[in-house]
């Protein structure tokens, strides 16, 4: 089997490109566990209403 092996050029640089996306991940992923916190307590918190009628 011949693999071939290729080269991409990045433009701005792979590293530049990094030092961009990985702030936006870490806060995206930060945005999205605190959104599944609030939805969970919100679940919790209709649960335990729904309970107590």
């Amino acid at each position: 089997v011949n693999v071939d092996t290729t080269e991409y050029l990045y433009e701005p640089s792979m590293t530049e490109i990094l030092d961009d996306l990985i702030p936006i991940s870490l806060k995206t992923q930060l945005y999205a566990s605190l959104l599944d916190a609030n939805a969970s307590e919100h679940g919790s918190r209709m649960t335990a209403m729904h309970k107590a009628t």
